[in-house]
Formats: C-alpha cells, structure tokens, sequence
C-alpha cells in the first residue's frame, strides 16, 4: 500500500482511516473524563484533534501510537480552551454584509496589509484563483492556506475600521 503523498510519514491513509474509525468515540469518551461537560463539545474537539492529526501525520512514523498522538492533541487542545486560549472553530465564509468597494478604496486597503497578505489577498479576490491553486503554486496545504486567508481577511477588516 502506498504511502500517503500529502506527508504521512509511516502512515498509510487506510491506517489512518481505521484509527478514526475505531477509536473516535475513545477520543471522545478521554474528553469527557478530562473535564469537557457537554458531549458536543467533546465530539468537536475530538473532530478538530483528528484532523489536525491528519494535517500533521508526517510526525507519527509508529502507526501503534497514532491514536495515543491525537488524544494527547486533544487534550492539549482541551487544556489551552480552558485557559482562555484560541476557541476552535469552523473556517467557513465569515457572515457579513456586502460592502461596496472603489478600486482606489481597495487599493489603500491592499497597501496597508504586509506583503504575504496582499499577495494571497490579490491572488484570491482579484485574480480569482482558488484556494488549492493558491496552495499548489506555494507548496502549502490547502488547509493552511485556508487559514491564512482567513487570518488576512480579519486583518484587513481590523485595519478598514480604523
């Protein structure tokens, strides 16, 4: 069976898959123990620790130790809610309303952003390209790039207000 191409390193997809399978509701159940009260919320967490595991397979080279890796993700994930850290959530479109924009208004919005930014912000929304083609052409998962545009959109949106 072949390896993984999207960096797994001694972990098959299947193996992967199988892990899920079997020892979500384990996730799940470590959850709860460790303090998440709604059951939820522990399924959301366990969902965002698989998937985080899966953008991050090419660290487990021992497909035994996969699962204890993602709980252990899990709970880290848990620990840093609890502490008032980042709330883990869907990065979906943001709701908002439709501005009307000048090219002039954008452009000053552009040139406030830093040069990552921009470029991203350029390629996406004006160029029009998607987000898999965004990551292909930086060598980024699509993932990342989905957060990195999304973390760009809030900046611009924080400097348009001021």
């Amino acid at each position: 069976m072949p390896m993984v191409e999207t960096g797994c390193g001694a972990v098959t997809p299947d193996e992967f898959a199988n892990a899920y399978e079997r020892d979500f509701a384990g996730t799940v159940r470590i959850l709860c123990a460790y303090g998440v009260r709604r059951r939820s919320d522990a399924d959301e967490l366990a969902q965002a620790a698989w998937a985080r595991g899966w953008e991050r397979c090419a660290s487990v080279m021992d497909p035994r130790r996969l699962t204890q890796w993602v709980n252990a993700i899990a709970i880290n994930m848990f620990r840093n809610m609890r502490r008032g850290g980042r709330r883990y959530e869907e990065l979906g479109e943001i709701p908002c309303a439709p501005q009307m924009f000048t090219a002039s208004c954008v452009r000053q919005m552009l040139e406030k952003c830093d040069r990552m930014d921009r470029r991203l912000l350029e390629s996406f929304y004006i160029f029009g390209n998607s987000l898999e083609e965004i990551a292909v052409s930086c060598k980024t998962p699509p993932g990342a790039m989905r957060v990195r545009l999304c973390r760009a959109r809030k900046r611009v949106r924080d400097l348009s207000v001021v």
